[in-house]
């Protein structure tokens, strides 16, 4: 499978899926990812009540 680009839900950025991430995705079973790495991080970071610096 070749790296695809997405759209991020949130902040509408383009951002990049590599092909390894895509096994990762199909080896746990979950989909992939529609919001961009730090789109995901603030929401992480959000959930801890953590301030990125």
């Amino acid at each position: 499978m070749n790296q695809k680009t997405k759209t991020c839900q949130n902040c509408k950025n383009d951002f990049v899926i590599e092909p390894d991430d895509f096994a990762f995705y199909e080896k746990i079973k979950v989909p992939a990812p529609t919001f961009c790495p730090e789109c995901r991080s603030q929401r992480r970071m959000a959930f801890y009540n953590v301030l990125q610096c």
